[in-house]
């Protein structure tokens, strides 16, 4: 199997996560920010991730290429219990974690943004979502202590260091995923538990984190 995607991109790593998960083979393929082309002929759009799967057919959609990849071998390594709580808290992550990752990714020597091109093609991406990424990168004070209250408050509802609610299931790789994005931000506050449990899952699945890179 073959698997398109971005470095950066958290809905990637939950495809890595799983390939790590289940130990299963797989050709990993960068896509650069600025290569419409290549997606395109994959499957009529500019999207990430893409896995091409040993027939030759293409998935996109990171959960239902996790689930087909969940799927294989033996038995489901998620099949665990899911949580709302975690779901939610996720989700309230994301209103303004992009605020923090975005531009610190525009400035990262992330493999697809290697060229000048693709590194302003990203810039212009990102900039239509949330605004100047320069200015953004400024205003990181606003967000630093959300960002920490929250990976507070995910202290008290990880059942386990091994897997959040006690067995691996979905809630895992998304947790997971995101977790991973903030890890680039250098002044996060983590609690031990959790940083025990990101690094755990980086180490079982091979899916590296950003401290080396947090700025």
């Amino acid at each position: 199997m073959q698997l398109y995607y971005y470095q950066h991109c958290p809905f990637c790593a939950k495809v890595r996560f799983t390939f790590g998960l289940k130990k299963l083979p797989v050709t990993l393929q960068v896509v650069m920010a600025d290569d419409e082309a290549t997606p395109v002929a994959l499957v009529g759009k500019k999207i990430v991730p893409i896995l091409v799967k040993d027939d030759g057919t293409a998935m996109t959609e990171s959960l239902d290429i996790v689930g087909y990849l969940d799927g294989l071998g033996e038995r489901p390594l998620l099949a665990g219990p899911l949580n709302p709580a975690i779901t939610e808290w996720i989700t309230a992550l994301r209103v303004f974690l992009k605020n923090l990752t975005y531009p610190r990714f525009a400035r990262t020597d992330f493999a697809e943004l290697a060229t000048p091109q693709a590194r302003e093609a990203y810039r212009q991406k990102e900039t239509k979502v949330i605004g100047d990424l320069d200015e953004k990168f400024r205003q990181s004070a606003q967000w630093i202590g959300p960002l920490n209250e929250s990976l507070a408050q995910l202290d008290a509802l990880l059942v386990s260091t091994e897997a959040c609610n006690g067995e691996l299931s979905e809630d895992d790789v998304n947790l997971f995923a995101f977790l991973r994005n903030a890890s680039i931000v250098k002044e996060a506050v983590w609690p031990a538990r959790v940083e025990r449990y990101v690094k755990g899952l980086s180490e079982r699945t091979q899916v590296p984190l950003f401290f080396d890179l947090a700025m």
